[in-house]
């Protein structure tokens, strides 16, 4: 068996990290779901809006949380204050239309393990996902 085929068998044998998708956008959470599923992680659920997502943080315990940073009502920086309250929080990144350095440090400031902006290779958000989950791991 070559090398190539090892990496690849390996890759897909590992376990993925479990993940809640938050956005209000319906379309934007099916492709965030379809790209984490390619990816071996597993999607425990889909929000819509902060407050569910709160309830699903609490009863599913996803190891890390993608958020939408503007959503309607409580948005993706008052949520991950709120993440922070939780017992064994998940690690939250914030996936964000705004490339904006102000919006990235305050999603930093309210406790935001990372922030990537819409469109951002899929490659680059496993990467930010995996990375995520072996922070919380560590702690």
């Amino acid at each position: 068996m070559n090398q190539q085929v090892e990496d690849e068998e390996a890759s897909s044998a590992r376990p993925g990290v479990r993940v809640l998708v938050v956005d209000d956008d319906q379309q934007v959470a099916s492709r965030l779901r379809e790209l984490l599923t390619d990816f071996n992680h597993t999607v425990v659920g889909i929000a819509s809006n902060s407050i569910q997502a709160l309830v699903l943080i609490k009863t599913l315990r996803p190891e890390v949380v993608l958020t939408d940073l503007r959503m309607p009502g409580m948005g993706g920086l008052q949520l991950a204050a709120e993440v922070m309250r939780v017992a064994d929080p998940p690690e939250l990144i914030v996936v964000s239309a705004y490339d904006d350095p102000s919006l990235r440090e305050a999603a930093r400031r309210a406790g935001a393990y990372a922030y990537v902006v819409k469109g951002t290779p899929g490659v680059q958000i496993h990467d930010a996902v995996v990375a995520a989950a072996a922070a919380r791991s560590a702690r």
